[in-house]
């Protein structure tokens, strides 16, 4: 290209830069004028989108550490309702421009099937208004399944996500241990932290799944100074979950260690000497954990039959999701509309006790407190077989996933595949107690199950995408 023309060019895209720099000041200005709150929402708005414009693939751990703060907000907006739009924006434009692909579809199959049944409960629903709140939330869950799944291409995005997620877990569990030890009152709900998630049971769960995770991440790194620091983030995460004092959480992590035990030493370590050697720690770790912990855990677990609300209350919701569906067992009440109806099932059901029911100012019950439950009385028998097909099928595509990983001779592939599985595996077991459906960190998993075959290793090389991608062009 002759000088002048590279000169031209340089020039034009300068000016393109700073008219997109005087519109966005414009903008930021305009916003800032009506309401601070407002101005703060765009000034972050404009710098994500600015970081997306230089380096496109930034929105991948974005997206992954996102998960662990579902609650927070700014400007009354929460972060996911923020980064969704500018996730999906940046898919579009990629799109435009090449061919996207993702490295196995048959799961896809169940999740559509999920949302066409969940979206076409709008006709029949007991409350239209709670069932497009929850298909919105839906909507962006779907998002982040869909721009993960079709972003990462390498092995260096999934690293990119899995960092993100060690990271992101390692922040939240130190601070919500430091809430405990230091006893920061606005951050714990009846002396448990929420760990900047809202809840201390999802929070909990959220680090059940990056444990695995963030151990697969450090079981692969080839730097020992890396590798204990990732062995570390695992710690802290066992031990944030202990200081949670969710049950739930705290069976999940048992069903996940014990597979860890299970499982040939291959599946996820070097060697069963490291494997031997990881337990080992992690007993003594859990131990530690326990005895901190022991006396607050007793208690809880001797309240489900007594006065904790969130023990024999949900027992008493379960119940009454059981009343529902019996009436309704074939289309269920409508998603999301289970919190609507739960008053009038829960004194339709035998044996409620109404002291152990928390009942919101608009008179309406909390969620079911089960994916499972919930499913079943919002969308009927097949609404809860669409989504245990959900689950099922991502497990099945990570386990042929990892046995094809494997005859490659990727054992990166493999072992993070059957990381996912675990995670899976906890999340599952943890959404028995937890309504799930429309979570972030469920569909996370599934975006990145359903990608992970691209960036199996061949003989030369990495699974190439469809086509290749300058992010100068931006």
């Amino acid at each position: 290209m002759p000088a002048s023309a590279v000169t031209r060019a340089r020039t034009g895209d300068s000016l393109a830069w700073a008219a997109a720099g005087l519109l966005a000041a414009a903008i930021l200005g305009f916003g800032t004028a009506f309401d601070a709150k407002l101005g703060l929402v765009i000034a972050l708005g404009l710098t994500l989108a600015l970081a997306v414009v230089l380096r496109y693939k930034v929105i991948l751990p974005l997206l992954a550490a996102s998960i662990f703060v579902e609650e927070l907000s700014i400007g009354g907006i929460a972060v996911s309702r923020l980064l969704a739009p500018l996730a999906l924006g940046v898919l579009i434009a990629v799109a435009m421009r090449r061919d996207l692909t993702v490295g196995a579809a048959s799961p896809l199959v169940w999740v559509g099937a999920y949302c066409f049944w969940a979206l076409a409960s709008v006709a029949w629903t007991i409350s239209p208004g709670d069932t497009r709140f929850k298909l919105s939330s839906l909507t962006i869950a779907l998002v982040y399944l869909v721009v993960v799944a079709a972003l990462i291409e390498s092995r260096r995005d999934l690293r990119s996500v899995l960092i993100a997620v060690a990271a992101a877990s390692l922040l939240v569990g130190l601070f919500a241990i430091a809430t405990v030890v230091l006893g920061i009152s606005s951050h714990l709900q009846a002396g448990r932290p929420n760990g900047g998630a809202g809840d201390p049971n999802f929070f909990a769960a959220y680090q059940v799944v990056a444990f695995p995770l963030t151990l697969a991440l450090a079981i692969s790194s080839k730097k020992h100074s890396t590798r204990m620091l990732l062995l570390g983030v695992a710690l802290v995460n066992v031990a944030s979950i202990f200081a949670s004092e969710s049950r739930g959480a705290l069976i999940a992590l048992t069903t996940v260690t014990l597979l860890i035990v299970l499982l040939p030493a291959r599946m996820m370590f070097v060697s069963r000497h490291q494997k031997a050697t990881f337990l080992i720690v992690l007993l003594l770790a859990g131990g530690v954990a326990l005895t901190a912990t022991g006396a607050p855990l007793l208690q809880r677990v001797q309240s489900v039959e007594a006065t904790d609300p969130t023990g024999s209350g949900r027992i008493y919701l379960w119940k009454a999701a059981w009343t529902s569906t019996r009436k309704r067992p074939i289309l269920g009440l409508g998603y999301g509309s289970f919190p609507a109806a739960a008053p009038d099932l829960l004194r339709e059901t035998q044996g409620i006790d109404f002291r152990h029911i928390e009942l919101h100012p608009d008179k309406k019950a909390s969620e079911a407190h089960s994916a499972y439950v919930g499913n079943l009385a919002e969308l009927g028998v097949p609404g809860l077989v669409l989504f245990v097909f959900i689950l099922l099928g991502t497990a099945g595509q990570l386990v042929r996933t990892s046995s094809r990983a494997r005859a490659a001779g990727d054992e990166f592939v493999a072992r993070i595949a059957c990381a996912l599985l675990l995670s899976l595996v906890g999340w599952s077991v943890a959404s028995v107690f937890l309504s799930t459906e429309s979570s972030r960190s469920l569909w996370l998993l599934i975006g990145v199950a359903l990608a992970l075959p691209k960036v199996i290793r061949t003989n030369s090389s990495d699974a190439a995408p469809t086509a290749s991608f300058r992010t100068s062009s931006w």
